[in-house]
């Protein structure tokens, strides 16, 4: 499922195309990541972010929801199959990939998302993402 991020704050703003989709039951490649207990991030080929940066944002982003996955998907083993991420450049911060990635699950399995608090910090252009631990 191909599912759009947008996070706009007056003329600033990230947007982030997510294509994911969830393989029940999956064969474990050697390369698919471990995120929560049951729940495997599989990376595409054709990604072009670093490989630690999407473990751990997106890595991240699914282990503060795998309860309710799991509930979803009653304890079976799941793997996200990350096939695309499109953004622009200019407006990507590493911090996004967790909200984005917590949007997708809230819709695909129809859960609430973690509350992120963003400020937009104008002077640096840059936003600052609250992600609480």
């Amino acid at each position: 499922m191909v599912y759009k991020y947008v996070l706009l704050k007056d003329s600033f703003g990230i947007v982030i195309f997510l294509d994911i989709d969830e393989v029940e039951d999956p064969e474990i490649a050697e390369s698919d990541v471990l995120v929560s207990s049951n729940i495997y991030l599989r990376i595409g080929e054709n990604i072009h972010l670093q490989k630690h940066i999407l473990v751990e944002w997106i890595g991240k982003g699914i282990r503060d929801m795998a309860g309710g996955i799991h509930m979803k998907v009653n304890n079976r083993r799941v793997c996200l199959y990350l096939k695309k991420i499109d953004f622009d450049d200019a407006h990507f911060q590493d911090e996004g990939l967790y909200c984005a990635v917590q949007a997708w699950i809230s819709k695909y399995y129809d859960l609430p998302a973690s509350s992120v608090r963003i400020e937009l910090d104008k002077n640096r252009q840059k936003f600052i993402f609250h992600i609480t631990d």
